[in-house]
């Protein structure tokens, strides 16, 4: 069997954004995002400015446990529709009305006097996010027809790294501004009016029927999945395919600041510009995806954002250089950008549509071991190695995902066949 995709015929940039199905995948990414930063971050710097220690606040990191263990009540939302706006639409409604009161409750609350409501609230509002992402990774799963998956996966990573922003960067200016009251009863405000972007969303045109148990919810995605040809190694590319580029970006700050960068100089260049080469890199996925086809794009974009990870030894052996840092974050932001985008199209065209609340949740899960379990290794190994070593070493760590493409070049290119 060749594994040559069909040709296809790709629509062009503002044509695509005029696709409403991915235009509410972007709107959708950006309420998928909002909350992620707060919960993340913002919410640390609020319990900082009302004197909380150190040591406190990091206890607030386990509130952020939900995103981890959310394919555990997926298979509900996939065997349950509420009455309004469809199957997935009514949850993503319901969630983002939730996720509103739960910002203005941050609003009237003062965190010295209500520190167990404060820990109350945060793990509602990360379960709520936590469900809310479900939702909408089912709902584009269940929206777009494959020719469409790569723009879908650039458009809701442009989305949610807006939205981040949103609440994490713009809601710490405003706070100085403003005060944290009115920044948090803003927040409620955009979090309410993202309803608008589920009332906008289209429907599937073919709306599978949900699965007739909870128990049925569980037991029949897992075994439809495992009854795949080579699912074992569908299940090790999920893992292997992000790991080398995920361990590099983890340590990529105090790399740079062990080689005398300022904060300032990391805020602007890998955070400013690093989002700006991350949103450019998706779009380009996006369209790589839809012009080459899934097995191909993984392929190719695979090798591009392990290559691109070179930039940053070569910072390691220069040393403090400023040409050399926006070069380094350009390139290694828009190869992950690219890959994410061939990566999110990939775990998309993988849900069954019956399934794709708890299937995608799952497989979403499964690609973080390789991060959790190797992750906290990885600045040990940047100690005795050296920063050169860690990022040529980085770059090895890419070779597997791109062996099991190659492996599977047959059943990836089948994934690009109209959805189940």
């Amino acid at each position: 069997m060749s594994a040559e995709p069909p040709a296809r015929a790709t629509p062009g940039l503002l044509a695509s954004l005029a696709n409403r199905r991915v235009l509410a995948i972007l709107l959708l990414g950006f309420s998928s995002g909002l909350p992620i930063a707060l919960v993340a971050g913002t919410l640390q710097a609020w319990l900082k400015d009302y004197g909380f220690t150190i040591k406190a606040i990091a206890i607030f990191t386990w509130v952020q446990l939900p995103y981890t263990l959310k394919f555990l009540w997926a298979p509900a939302l996939d065997r349950f529709t509420l009455p309004l706006l469809g199957r997935r639409r009514g949850w993503i409604l319901l969630f983002q009305t939730l996720l509103a009161a739960a910002f203005l409750l941050y609003a009237v609350i003062h965190p010295a006097q209500n520190v167990i409501i404060i820990g109350i609230v945060a793990i509602a509002l990360a379960a709520l996010s936590a469900s809310q992402d479900i939702v909408i990774d089912a709902y584009r799963a269940d929206v777009l027809p494959p020719a469409e998956r790569g723009l879908g996966a650039a458009a809701v990573v442009t989305g949610y790294r807006l939205a981040m922003i949103t609440s994490g960067a713009l809601a710490l200016i405003a706070s100085d501004q403003i005060g944290w009251h009115a920044t948090f009863i803003a927040l409620a405000a955009i979090m309410l009016a993202c309803t608008l972007f589920t009332w906008f969303a289209p429907e599937p045109q073919s709306p599978p029927n949900p699965p007739r148990t909870l128990l049925s919810a569980v037991i029949e995605p897992l075994r439809e999945f495992v009854r795949r040809p080579g699912f074992i190694a569908l299940l090790a590319l999920i893992v292997f395919y992000k790991l080398g580029d995920a361990l590099a970006l983890s340590l990529a700050t105090p790399f740079l600041k062990s080689i005398g960068f300022s904060n300032t100089d990391i805020g602007a260049i890998s955070k400013g510009f690093g989002l700006v080469a991350t949103i450019v890199g998706s779009f380009a996925g996006g369209l790589i995806v839809a012009r080459i086809g899934l097995f191909r794009a993984l392929l190719w974009l695979g090798v591009a954002q392990a290559i691109t990870i070179l930039p940053f030894a070569v910072l390691a052996l220069t040393g403090k250089d400023y040409t050399g840092l926006i070069v380094a974050i350009g390139v290694q932001y828009f190869g992950d950008g690219m890959g994410s985008a061939a990566f999110v199209a990939f775990l998309t065209a993988l849900c069954s549509a019956r399934f794709s609340a708890f299937q995608y949740a799952l497989f979403s899960s499964i690609a973080s071991i390789g991060r959790v379990i190797v992750g906290p290794l990885a600045g040990a190994w940047a100690q005795s190695l050296g920063w050169w070593n860690f990022y040529v070493g980085c770059l090895f760590v890419c070779i597997p995902g791109m062996i099991m493409v190659w492996w599977l070049r047959e059943r990836l290119t089948a994934l690009d066949a109209p959805a189940r």
